[in-house]
């Protein structure tokens, strides 16, 4: 049974969505609820797409500028492994298969397998010796670390469990192993610093969102990158935004272009900003950024605490890459 606390949001948010998002050509679905609740959260999420604001937009190899922006991403081709009436969400592979390639990943954490489908195309598009790892909640349990999973989460959960994801038995499945636990409690230490692509889409309340982030920092390191998924979107998504555009006060976090993939590369201390970001420690951090080809290294020292930072060009170091 669904807390009251819940249940609560769930009607403020689906009025708010009826107000904001609904329109004429939204009376075709009176009769379907659940359609109607993502039609309206859809034009919300085109309407803040063609708005400004938020996130700053840009291409993966305008941030990682040695990628080529000619690059031949792979869809694994399986019946009903990937139905969306929103193609916005193909626009999201499209741009995790970009930062895969600009990345070249050889180890690749994902939280919430879900159907299995983007486990798969994390295979599909990296080296054949990448390892990649995908976490969910164990086959039907709810048991979460404070309750705080949505609706849409348990709805997720519920529907994916029914079938194994799309991965088994598929060829590049002998990449993946899967992981079981909440992402809340799950021992993160055998991967700290060790993770170059790590992908956050589990929970969607802003307790877990934020949770997973600090241990994606932590698993990262210099060269690392990390993708959040349903950034922009509205309905019970929506604390994922509210925690990303927190996080962008502290480092620089980016949205691609006509989706809801949001991104940073790791090209600083990410645990000492994960310690930071948690209140075990205030201070400085390095931040490097490696120019296209040219071999060098730009350091940065970036200055404060708490959520607000100086970013400071400290200076210029050659080195061999």
């Amino acid at each position: 049974m669904l807390p009251v606390r819940e249940i609560a949001r769930c009607l403020q948010v689906g009025i708010r969505s009826f107000f904001l998002g609904a329109n004429a050509a939204s009376l075709r679905f009176w009769s379907q609820p659940r359609d109607a609740y993502r039609y309206w959260n859809t034009c919300l999420f085109l309407r803040d797409q063609m708005g400004s604001g938020g996130l700053e937009k840009k291409h993966v190899w305008e941030v990682f500028q040695h990628a080529s922006k000619e690059t031949e991403l792979h869809f694994p081709a399986l019946p009903n492994s990937w139905i969306c009436c929103d193609p916005s969400y193909l626009s999201d592979l499209v741009h995790l298969g970009f930062l895969c390639q600009a990345i070249q990943p050889r180890t690749v954490f994902e939280i919430g397998t879900s159907t299995g489908y983007s486990s798969l195309f994390l295979a599909a598009n990296t080296s054949p010796d990448t390892k990649i790892w995908t976490l969910d909640l164990p086959t039907a349990s709810l048991d979460t670390t404070d309750g705080s999973l949505t609706l849409y989460d348990r709805q997720i959960v519920e529907e994916c469990h029914r079938k194994e994801p799309c991965f088994v038995g598929h060829p590049l499945g002998r990449k993946i192993t899967r992981l079981y636990g909440d992402s809340g409690r799950f021992n993160f230490l055998p991967y700290r610093q060790s993770v170059d692509l790590f992908f956050v889409d589990g929970a969607h309340s802003y307790e877990y969102v934020r949770t997973d982030t600090l241990n994606a920092l932590r698993c990262c390191h210099p060269g690392s990158a990390i993708a959040w998924h349903d950034y922009g979107r509205s309905g019970l998504s929506r604390d994922v935004t509210r925690w990303l555009k927190e996080l962008s006060r502290s480092a620089p976090v980016y949205v691609a272009h006509g989706s809801s993939l949001a991104f940073m590369s790791c090209d600083f201390d990410s645990d000492e900003l994960a310690r930071e970001l948690d209140g075990e420690r205030a201070g400085p951090y390095q931040s490097i950024q490696r120019g296209p080809g040219s071999g060098g290294e730009q350091r940065q020292v970036v200055m404060g605490s708490g959520n607000s930072r100086q970013f400071q060009k400290k200076q210029e170091i050659g080195c061999r890459s």
